[in-house]
């Protein structure tokens, strides 16, 4: 397997180069870097580096879950603010489905069972 990346990240290595035409920063070729590393070091592979955060910790996989989870949620919120406006576009929309929902239910006179028998028939 390590072969096989190897030989995989080095034929990406040309298109890499291309991409970062005119990027002193040469970010694609950064990228194929990082995971070049994980294949020669495999503790640097984000399973790995979780095996490792269970252990120091001693947490279980559930509550490094929840930690992580939260972590990349306060991540997410603090690079992109949520949008008031559209949360509430959202809500609407939500309150508009369920009312919709209501009045079909209401509305529906075969029981469930009629209709399961009833799909099942044909």
């Amino acid at each position: 397997m390590a072969a096989w990346a190897r030989e995989l990240i080095d034929s990406m290595q040309g298109i890499a180069e291309v991409f970062d035409r005119g990027d002193p920063a040469k970010p694609f070729s950064a990228a194929l870097a990082m995971q070049a590393a994980k294949v020669q070091d495999v503790a640097l592979t984000p399973s790995a580096r979780m095996l490792a955060e269970l252990e120091s910790t001693g947490e279980s996989c559930f509550e490094l879950g929840l930690r992580m989870s939260r972590l990349h949620k306060e991540y997410f919120l603090a690079l992109y603010p949520p949008n008031v406006e559209r949360q509430a576009e959202f809500r609407a929309a939500a309150d508009e489905s369920l009312v919709a929902q209501r009045s079909i239910e209401a509305a529906d006179r075969m029981s469930f069972e009629q209709y399961l028998a009833e799909y099942a028939a044909g």
